[in-house]
């Protein structure tokens, strides 16, 4: 079995996901250890390697990313596979769902691409850098490059802002539960809260003596952990 990111739990924690080397996916109910569903790629030749999955925010989805580069879309309820997006011969770093599940991010390196997930169809590519979140009403999504962070529009590509400050690596970033504020953490042991919009940097948080990883903040937007 591979690794399992944050959102490997349904969002009601009544479902869990597993990934295997033997070409398959499997859904579980966690309270009774019985196997729900086993998502397989359609084709019966195609029994490539699962490397790592994540449920949308609803958890009416999942993603999986394959060791041959591609990422697939299942309905979670059915194991029905709804698409396959991109091509075999590349990596795929991480997928981020938008909120609204409608729609995923798909980091390659050194460029992201956004996919529509009814149609299978590639919306966006070329974004620079790291993906890390998107917004919360999905209009905007943060990457990470090097020790600046990019915010693109989801929707025409183009790049709103450049936050740059930290003197060392940007490790990820991460918008408020309002999308008002964007968290930021870093080698350089700080973490610092931006303006969303204009850009500014408004807190520099200070006191870790090495390597800052992860920042959150709390459901409220009222606290950063």
């Amino acid at each position: 079995l591979c690794t399992l990111p944050s959102r490997t739990f349904g969002h009601d924690g009544r479902r869990a996901i597993t990934v295997s080397g033997d070409g398959t996916a499997r859904i579980w109910d966690p309270h009774s250890g019985h196997e729900l569903l086993v998502l397989r790629p359609e084709s019966p030749a195609e029994k490539e390697e699962f490397r790592h999955i994540e449920f949308s925010q609803d958890g009416q989805l999942a993603a999986t990313r394959h060791g041959d580069g591609r990422v697939r879309i299942w309905d979670a309820s059915t194991g029905k596979e709804i698409s396959v997006l991109g091509e075999s011969g590349r990596r795929v770093w991480r997928t981020i769902f938008s909120p609204d599940g409608k729609r995923i991010a798909v980091e390659t390196r050194p460029i992201g691409e956004i996919w529509d997930i009814a149609t299978g169809k590639l919306l966006l590519r070329d974004l620079r850098g790291e993906l890390k979140a998107f917004s919360p009403d999905g209009e905007r999504i943060a990457a990470v490059d090097g020790n600046s962070v990019h915010v693109w529009d989801t929707l025409t590509g183009k790049e709103i802002l450049t936050l740059e400050g930290h003197q060392e690596r940007v490790v990820t970033a991460l918008f408020s539960p309002d999308g008002r504020r964007l968290a930021t953490a870093s080698h350089d042991r700080t973490a610092r809260i931006w303006d969303a919009t204009a850009g500014q940097e408004l807190h520099r948080l200070r006191g870790h003596q090495s390597v800052v990883y992860d920042v959150r903040f709390s459901p409220d937007g009222r606290s950063l952990v």
